[in-house]
């Protein structure tokens, strides 16, 4: 499977998935965070070149910890994992989630967020606000 079908595959899936982590229903998050484990679905989800921070974004909530606590630690997991994964990437993508959930982008934060496209997002919207533009533009 070529690079360009895998993204195209996978486009569609990334919101889907983004919402799930960030659901208020535990079962819900608990089901989504667990498909990170097996480093193949983690890798299909992340083929979608804006997945990496906008998945960052999700994890994150805005700041705000689940109101679960085993979803807060399989958050953890998830984003200790993508920071192993991609240590530069995830540095960029925190610091841009970190900025927009403070409210009080840096000027490096809003250079980060533009150059993912995640500019001008509010910090706890739906996750299918995150990716549906470029879930659009890699199946277009």
């Amino acid at each position: 499977c070529d690079a360009a079908a895998l993204r195209g595959a996978a486009a569609p899936v990334v919101p889907v998935v983004l919402a799930a982590v960030q659901s208020e229903n535990s079962r819900v998050a608990e089901r989504a965070l667990m498909l990170f484990q097996e480093p193949t679905v983690a890798s299909f989800v992340l083929a979608v070149p804006s997945a990496f921070p906008a998945l960052v974004h999700a994890l994150v909530r805005g700041g705000r910890p689940h109101w679960n606590h085993t979803v807060n630690k399989m958050t953890h997991a998830v984003l200790s994992a993508l920071r192993d994964r991609d240590p530069a990437r995830f540095a960029e993508a925190a610091e841009s989630a970190w900025g927009h959930a403070n409210g009080a982008l840096t000027e490096r934060s809003r250079s980060l967020s533009e150059g993912a496209n995640l500019g001008g997002l509010p910090p706890a919207g739906p996750a299918h606000d995150v990716v549906a533009p470029q879930a659009a533009a890699v199946t277009g």
